[in-house]
């Protein structure tokens, strides 16, 4: 099983929407550019297998370049 997280600013309480993605399942999720986002396998047997693309170069010395958005990942 695996856990997406995306920063959406309508929810109020924390700040992001979370779905969680099955064995057998598929998704196909898009984050808007500068919109944070994270998975998470959350399965203690198997593993998660993601393909991912992006429009455009990552600078990852850019201070808008956060991997720690969410304390509890």
């Amino acid at each position: 099983m695996t856990k997406f997280r995306l920063e959406n600013p309508h929810f109020e309480e924390n700040g992001y929407a979370e779905s969680a993605i099955g064995v057998d399942e598929v998704a196909v999720a898009a984050s808007p550019s500068g919109t944070a986002h994270a998975l998470i396998n959350i399965d203690p047997v198997r593993t998660t297998f993601f393909l991912g693309c992006q429009d455009d170069v990552i600078n990852y010395s850019s201070n808008t370049t956060d991997f720690n958005v969410w304390k509890d990942l």
